[in-house]
């Protein structure tokens, strides 16, 4: 709801690298092809960075706009362009697949680091952002601000150590829980909006107290046995169906 509300839309595509990271990193687990294994590789990191970068532009309007600088927004997606180069470009980031305790794991070079980096920047820098927010906000502001930072600081804290640490220790037998902790983050961040929304959340409540109205009116004239019943409860499905829209 709402697309053009940039809290939404950055929601979304926070969500949406989210799940392709998710998806991306099931099919690098199952995987044999060598090749295949290194494309998915690169999709997860490029998704993975993407949910920084998004994450970090969702602080800078959440619950509401503080800051507008083009430069340095400029800055901000010349760091993950950079990082796309990294992970596109052959041997960059990934120099070659290995199959290390049984799991399909990357091996990285020097640039690793980084991506490590990035990582971190963008979400410290998220977090400093919020903890700012925090400071000067008050009532339901404040709220939702909390529920955002505690979501997204437990979730990155522990996919940061399986997704960003041990893989590049070598060791990517975890990796799996990332999405898992993700989760938390996704959930927190929907139910902040969803308190910054109140009013529409009940619209939305009001339509599906409709829609079901209407609904139970179309069973029950269904279910109709005589032509008195198929007039009268025919009458109020019409009826109802009118008053619910």
């Amino acid at each position: 709801r709402g697309p053009k509300d940039k809290i939404n839309l950055f929601y979304g595509l926070i969500t949406f690298s989210v799940s392709i990271w998710s998806v991306a990193l099931y099919f690098f687990r199952i995987l044999q092809d060598p090749k295949l294994i290194i494309l998915t590789g690169k999709i997860i990191y490029i998704f993975a960075a993407a949910i920084a970068l998004f994450f970090l532009y969702f602080t800078l309007i959440f619950p509401k706009k503080i800051f507008s600088k083009i430069f340095f927004n400029i800055i901000i997606a010349g760091g993950f362009i950079f990082i796309l180069f990294l992970i596109i470009w052959p041997d960059a980031l990934i120099k070659d697949y290995a199959l290390q305790k049984g799991v399909n794991s990357l091996i990285w070079s020097w640039a690793y680091i980084l991506y490590a980096l990035y990582i971190m920047a963008y979400f410290g820098l998220g977090f400093l952002i919020l903890i700012f927010n925090y400071k000067k906000s008050s009532g339901i502001e404040k709220l939702q601000i909390r529920y955002v930072f505690w979501g997204t600081f437990i979730s990155s804290f522990l996919a940061i150590i399986t997704n960003l640490f041990l893989v590049w220790l070598g060791d990517f037998r975890f990796n799996w829980l990332g999405p898992l902790f993700t989760m938390v983050m996704v959930i927190l961040i929907a139910y902040a909006i969803v308190k910054h929304h109140l009013m529409n959340i009940k619209v939305i409540a009001t339509e599906i107290f409709a829609g079901s109205i209407a609904l139970i009116l179309l069973i029950n004239f269904l279910t109709s046995t005589t032509a008195t019943e198929w007039l009268i409860r025919g009458f109020l499905l019409i009826v109802g169906t009118i008053f619910s829209y």
